[in-house]
């Protein structure tokens, strides 16, 4: 599979929440009740989102949980079919036959 440049999701949060809306990392994590140097580990790709930022977010910015959530496991799953681990992991798995 050729490499793509896949944004991580702290870095959509940067550039299409924050920066666009002139939001802090200071303020964002003062309204979602998280510590600053989580937020900041966040936007410089040093964190994921989990499922309880997940919800914290989709309430801030009015969206749905399933957006955030969605961001980074798909970004993870991508992650792991550029490195080659995804068919590595897939090679390795017996199928059961369901009915």
């Amino acid at each position: 599979m050729d490499k793509i440049n896949i944004k991580k999701p702290g870095e959509i949060l940067k550039t299409y929440y924050l920066d666009e809306m002139n939001i802090t990392t200071d303020k964002l994590a003062s309204d979602i009740d998280l510590p600053l140097h989580y937020i900041e580990d966040l936007v410089n790709g040093r964190e994921a989102i989990t499922t309880d930022v997940a919800i914290r977010l989709a309430t801030y910015f009015n969206n749905t949980f399933n957006y955030w959530s969605n961001l980074q496991s798909n970004y993870e799953k991508l992650e792991l079919q550029q490195s080659g681990e995804y068919n590595t992991i897939l090679s390795r798995i017996q199928k059961q036959a369901v009915g």
